[in-house]
């Protein structure tokens, strides 16, 4: 059966009272699910979790156990907004598991709810979303204000990004760029180029490659994957003057329709890569001078049109799979059937699952979703906006609840915009980037050269000094950049580098990376001086390579030996000197990983444990793979004064002891002072750090 008879008694107006709700027995419409009731399914797979915190929790002493329906969200205090008299405007139904009576829990002491110190007596399932199509009953009256539109036909598709633009414009925040600058978004100047389009007196699409002269106006950005086909269409030197003359031959269905897209909003500009960069026959040469205008590009777009469909070949629209909409009977206020409504399950369309989706872990794609202010997002799920200032909206269902969209990457985005001390930002921003992919790994410094510019007026918000920008790092945190750490090696990967890239540069390492983070420091104090060899242009530092950098310091031998015990007493004496987030166990202890960090002694104690260190590349690993200790130099970058809370074994009698953050360093052949990274770590035993104290500083080349 579709719907068992209570469901079909469905009444909405039963909801029309504040603090309303409709009650249903858990045992009957888990019947009415197995006798296949639709929408008892839907329920019970939205409180499945919950029933079975309930059980668990209250075994027998339970009692009756009801489903409850509410406009209300159960766990606030905040109560739905009813704008006129007598209308619903509803788009959501929070489902909750609920007792016969509240008294049969409000006195029980192992009550699940005072368990998460949640004040209703009730578990929240989740949110159910509720539309109806827009000439239906349901939508005319006002009761139903979510709405079932097709994104595949066109004016249901302008419609929807039409009203969806209008509100974001008026946010303050959304007229802003990362660093607090604000812009008009309806006269911004054009990219170098753009693919000028509009329409003929028959409907026919007409576009060619304009070279904007520095012309004001709005403009619209495609960002997808590149694939097989987007080699096709790329302009070169050859086909240049075709272009301009609107030639361009084969183009993919997403670029033809992300150009309806702008012009179902009256834009008749947009920018695609491929299309408006020259891409050979130039030696790369417009390639590096648009790389820089990166950030200027997409934060003054009207909006990204963000291709994230699986497959692309078919085109941005498709029709959306309608397996989880539940057609319910509408009653108006008369309590007369008129048409239906729909309930939707919103686990089918989660926007977390678009921001799994591959295409958001590719470098440039990285960069580009970061600095956008507005995308339009299509989906094998149909289609998201997002902006700075709201929740995620989907096609049919408005404003997702924050659980749906709180992925690491929508963090991220937030954590960028937040105005953020900047010392933070840089380092967090590079731990996603560095595992994004790259079809050609030597783009990894171009490739985020947009979101480095944006950073750059960030420093200058905050009032930084010194802005220069070397090779992924920045100058005025360059002790800690220098720190960075390959945290985990998977055994069957190779330490594989880049040797266009400078050694003491996480641009260097072809894996995911990570920085020291300090919890416990009160005092950190820079111990050597570090200063580039050459002297960079500004905006040509966002893509060209600073080679070598020269450096001041103290440097010691030291001996690295085998890989850490990270089990027992040493293990434990370790971590709490070392006071770094990612040697704890829950990170290191899988078993398909193998760490890279090994143990530090001094050359005149091998036996004794006196630091740790993370170690790359392939060559040093091949040396480290022999069993005996290895001898490198020990640079000290740094020393901390770290709180004893907890330590125990090395300074654990002191209120606190100090850690030196070294650079281990490996000579250059044949060349004297010049030297290359080969890992970095930190020393804690006192024996050890007192032996850099007669050194006099060396000056060195690090390569």
């Amino acid at each position: 059966m579709s719907l068992c008879q209570r469901c079909e008694e469905f009444n909405i107006q039963s909801l029309s009272k504040p603090g309303s709700t409709l009650k249903f027995d858990l045992g009957e419409v888990r019947a009415a699910s197995n006798d296949g009731c639709k929408f008892c399914t839907l329920l019970v797979n939205r409180v499945s979790l919950e029933w079975i915190t309930v059980k668990y929790l209250m075994g027998e002493r339970r009692g009756p156990l009801y489903v409850q329906l509410s406009t209300d969200h159960p766990r606030s205090e905040r109560k739905k907004t009813v704008h006129c008299p007598n209308i619903l405007q509803v788009d959501r139904l929070y489902v909750s598991i609920v007792p016969r009576v509240y008294s049969d829990w409000l006195n029980e002491g192992s009550w699940p709810i005072r368990a998460r110190r949640v004040s209703w007596p009730i578990v929240a399932g989740g949110p159910l979303y509720v539309a109806a199509d827009p000439d239906s009953p349901a939508a005319k009256s006002g009761d139903v204000t979510g709405r079932l539109r097709d994104a595949t036909k066109d004016k249901h598709r302008a419609d929807i990004i039409t009203e969806w633009l209008a509100n974001c414009l008026q946010h303050p925040n959304c007229r802003e760029t990362a660093s607090g600058s604000q812009f008009d978004v309806f006269s911004q100047p054009l990219p170098t180029r753009c693919v000028h389009i509009k329409f003929d007196g028959g409907g026919n699409m007409l576009f060619r490659l304009d070279e904007t002269g520095g012309q004001h106006g709005t403009y619209v950005i495609l960002s997808h994957r590149w694939n097989g086909q987007t080699e096709l269409t790329r302009t070169t030197t050859s086909n240049y003057d075709k272009r301009k003359g609107g030639d361009f031959g084969f183009l993919p269905a997403v670029f033809l329709e992300a150009m309806k897209v702008a012009l179902s909003q009256s834009i008749q500009y947009i920018w695609i890569d491929s299309l408006c960069i020259i891409q050979e026959g130039d030696g790369g040469a417009d390639w590096r001078k648009e790389a820089i205008h990166m950030a200027e590009y997409y934060q003054h777009a009207t909006f990204t049109v963000m291709s994230a469909v699986t497959l692309p070949y078919d085109g941005l629209f498709r029709a959306q799979p309608r397996s989880d909409l539940i057609r319910l009977p509408y009653r108006d206020k008369h309590g007369c059937r008129s048409g239906n409504l729909y309930a939707i399950n919103p686990e089918h369309m989660l926007y977390y699952r678009v921001q799994d989706a591959k295409i958001f872990w590719r470098g440039w794609i990285f960069q580009e979703w970061m600095l956008s202010r507005r995308l339009v997002n299509f989906t094998d799920y149909g289609i998201f906006f997002t902006c700075q200032s709201s929740n995620p909206l989907f096609e049919d269902l408005g404003e997702l609840p924050g659980h749906f969209y709180r992925t690491p990457l929508a963090e991220l985005k937030t954590f960028f915009n937040s105005r953020t001390p900047a010392e933070e930002i840089w380092c967090y921003l590079m731990r996603f980037y560095a595992a994004a992919s790259l079809t050609k790994k030597e783009d990894r410094l171009i490739a985020v050269a947009g979101i480095a510019k944006e950073y750059r007026r960030i420093l200058v918000a905050q009032k930084e000094a010194d802005l220069r920008y070397v090779t992924g790092l920045w100058m005025c945190d360059i002790h800690r950049g220098l720190l960075w750490h390959r945290i985990r090696v998977i055994a069957r990967v190779p330490y594989e580098t880049l040797p266009t890239q400078p050694s003491w540069s996480w641009t260097s390492a072809i894996a995911i990376v990570d920085w020291p983070t300090t919890s416990y420091t009160t005092d950190i104090r820079n111990d050597c001086i570090i200063t580039p060899c050459q002297e960079i242009e500004s905006e040509q530092q966002l893509i060209k390579i600073q080679p070598r950098l020269a450096i001041r310091g103290k440097m010691l031998p030291v001996v690295v030996r085998q890989e850490i015990p990270w089990k027992g007493d040493s293990a434990d004496t370790i971590r709490k000197m070392a006071d770094f987030e990612f040697l704890s166990p829950e990170i290191l202890f899988r078993d398909e990983k193998k760490s890279s960090f090994r143990a530090v002694c001094s050359v005149s104690k091998p036996g004794l444990i006196a630091g740790w260190g993370s170690l790359e590349g392939e060559s040093i690993q091949e040396r480290l793979g022999s069993g005996v200790g290895i001898s490198v130099f020990a640079l000290l970058v740094r020393t901390r004064r770290v709180e004893s809370i907890g330590a125990t074994g090395v300074g654990s009698m002191l209120p606190y002891y100090s850690v030196y953050d070294v650079l281990f360093l490996d000579p250059v052949m044949d060349r004297e002072d010049e030297y290359c990274r080969v890992g970095a770590g930190s020393l804690f035993e006192p024996e050890l750090l007192e032996e850099f104290s007669p050194l006099l500083a060396t000056d060195i080349i690090l390569v």
